[in-house]
């Protein structure tokens, strides 16, 4: 796994804000980990007409199946996302946007939707652009999502003294809704033991962000220890 596994955590993010649904559901996390496999997503413009085809097409590039076929880095999406405004803000050649359209788009380029800041930061690390990438985590609006992200930031860029700050305050403050972002941040360490207590703690408070466990690349450092087959089979999926 690599940074375009952010890119479609972010492609689901855009749609989700754009639509007001998600583009896979289930009735458990099973069957939303096998719709993200199988399924493709009803298109965005079918779902809202007044949406561009142009930031329908950024969105179904960033939710391919196959990594290869997405866009290879952030900048790439966010380069397409501004075209698409500047577009209808030309009103060529599309008719003249209205309010809604605009505010749509600026909304995605400037998101305030939980989520969208920190996934970023994360894909600008991996392409190996720290001090941007730490620049966008600071302007995530969710203060769990910003801790998160600076942990695992600051730890990867050899901060150890503000990466433990930021752990320190995400379980201090934010145990009881942040459980999965906390396992997160252990796995990236390489702490193991701590990443599975907390994914348990996750489980039991029936934490959403289970629902990536899978799409995710966050948790691979996970992946050779037994312990994660038993973890997927108790949430119904398959290793």
């Amino acid at each position: 796994m690599d940074a375009r596994s952010d890119l479609f955590s972010y492609g689901v993010l855009i749609y989700e804000l754009a639509s007001g649904k998600r583009p896979f559901a289930g009735q458990s996390h099973a069957d939303v980990s096998s719709a993200i496999l199988r399924d493709s997503p009803p298109s965005l413009t079918s779902l809202r007409g007044d949406l561009p085809s142009e930031l329908a097409h950024v969105v179904e590039r960033c939710l391919e199946k196959r990594p290869r076929e997405r866009f290879q880095t952030a900048l790439d999406v966010l380069n397409e996302l501004r075209s698409v405004r500047r577009t209808l803000e030309r009103g060529a050649p599309a008719p003249q946007p209205t309010s809604d359209k605009i505010a749509s788009i600026a909304v995605l380029l400037n998101p305030g939707r939980a989520g969208s800041h920190g996934h970023l930061s994360l894909t600008l690390l991996a392409e190996g652009r720290g001090a941007e990438a730490l620049a966008v985590a600071m302007q995530e609006p969710e203060v769990i999502y910003r801790l998160w992200a600076l942990a695992d930031l600051h730890h990867a860029l050899g901060h150890r003294t503000e990466s433990d700050a930021a752990l320190q305050e995400l379980i201090e403050n934010h145990a009881a809704e942040g459980a999965f972002q906390i396992a997160n941040v252990y796995a990236e360490r390489g702490e193991v033991d701590r990443a599975f207590e907390w994914l348990e703690r996750a489980h039991a408070q029936r934490d959403t962000g289970l629902v990536e466990i899978k799409a995710g690349r966050h948790l691979r450092t996970l992946h050779g220890d037994a312990r994660w087959g038993a973890f997927l089979t108790k949430m119904g999926f398959e290793e």
